[in-house]
């Protein structure tokens, strides 16, 4: 994956057995998880949608621990691993 930095647009990938970043109906805190991309009414679906990168949260190591992700008006939280897997660099 390439580096990502603050101000980044990517795109949110849906993998090949159909999982993509989601998030919970009823989140109060819009942090994203992984589930299977399509219409569920507990689940909303990030898949194919682009976003910008506001903020990366980093560990004491400098590695990034989380992506502060803006789609729209609204703000996501993004564990790192997952962005790996699932945000391609525009």
């Amino acid at each position: 994956m390439e580096r990502l930095d603050p101000g980044d647009l990517v795109f949110i990938a849906v993998s090949d057995t159909g999982t993509t970043l989601s998030v919970s109906a009823r989140s109060k805190n819009n942090t994203v998880r992984e589930y299977f991309h399509g219409s569920d009414a507990r689940h909303i679906s990030l898949g194919q949608l682009t976003g910008l990168i506001k903020k990366i949260e980093k560990n004491k190591l400098g590695q990034p621990q989380t992506y502060v992700l803006l789609i729209g008006v609204t703000e996501y939280r993004c564990r790192s691993v997952l962005a790996e897997r699932y945000f391609e660099k525009i």
